[in-house]
C-alpha cells in the first residue's frame, strides 16, 4: 500500500511541474487584470464541514461558514465567475473534498463603520496569480489606503453579515475519499 501513496505523490508533483494539475483557463498567460466587476457577477470561495456526523447530515450554518472561511489576512480572496468555474477554487488548493459557496459582487458592502466610528471602504480588486487568473480580493481601506493588517472585528462582522443573505452553497463538501474508504473497510 505504501508504494501506491508514493506513486500518487510523484504523479501529483509531475502534474504540478508540467502544469497539468489545472485547466488552461486558470493560468494567467499574459492576461492583464480586469478591474470591471458586474454587480451580478459571482465570487466563489471554498469551505469544509465544520461539524459532521453520519446520523445528521450537516445543515450549513452560513454565518459560521463565513466566520471560518472569509478570512481577513488582510483581504478575503475569491475566484471570479467571469473567469472561473466553482470547482476551480478546489483545484487551486487541492482540496477536492471541500465545498464551494458563492455570493454576488453586489453583496459586498461599499462602506463599514467600526465601533470606534472610523469609516472603512471596501472594494473588489482583480489580483491574478500565475496559476489562477480569476483570483480576486475584497480590499478594505481606511482614509484611501488599503489595510496591511486585518480590519477591526466590527468591520469583519459587518461584511460577513452583509454577505450571509446572498450566500449560496454551490457544492456541498464530502467527508473525503480516504475517510469514506476507511469507513467502508471497517464496515461502518
Amino acid at each position: 500500500m505504501g508504494w501506491v501513496s508514493a506513486l500518487e505523490a510523484t504523479l501529483r508533483r509531475l502534474c504540478e511541474k508540467w502544469e497539468l494539475d489545472r485547466p488552461r483557463r486558470m493560468f494567467q498567460r499574459g492576461r492583464i487584470p480586469d478591474p470591471q466587476f458586474e454587480p451580478t457577477e459571482l465570487l466563489y470561495r471554498r469551505f469544509k464541514l465544520i461539524r459532521y456526523t453520519e446520523a445528521n447530515p450537516p445543515a450549513e450554518d452560513i454565518i459560521e461558514i463565513l466566520k471560518e472561511f472569509v478570512r481577513f489576512d488582510p483581504h478575503p480572496s475569491a475566484n471570479r465567475s467571469r473567469y472561473s468555474y466553482p470547482n476551480d477554487v478546489l483545484i487551486a488548493a487541492g482540496k477536492y473534498d471541500w465545498g464551494v459557496f458563492s455570493f454576488p459582487v453586489s453583496a459586498v458592502p461599499q462602506q463599514c463603520v467600526a465601533g470606534d466610528n472610523k469609516a472603512y471602504t471596501l472594494g473588489l480588486m482583480h489580483a491574478p496569480e500565475a496559476n489562477n487568473y480569476s483570483h480576486s480580493e475584497v480590499v478594505t481601506s481606511h482614509l484611501g489606503v488599503a489595510l496591511v493588517k486585518e480590519p477591526p472585528p466590527s468591520v469583519r462582522d459587518t461584511v460577513r453579515t452583509s454577505l450571509a443573505p446572498s450566500v449560496a452553497i454551490v457544492r456541498r463538501p464530502t467527508i473525503g475519499e480516504r475517510l469514506a474508504w476507511l469507513k467502508r473497510r471497517l464496515g461502518r
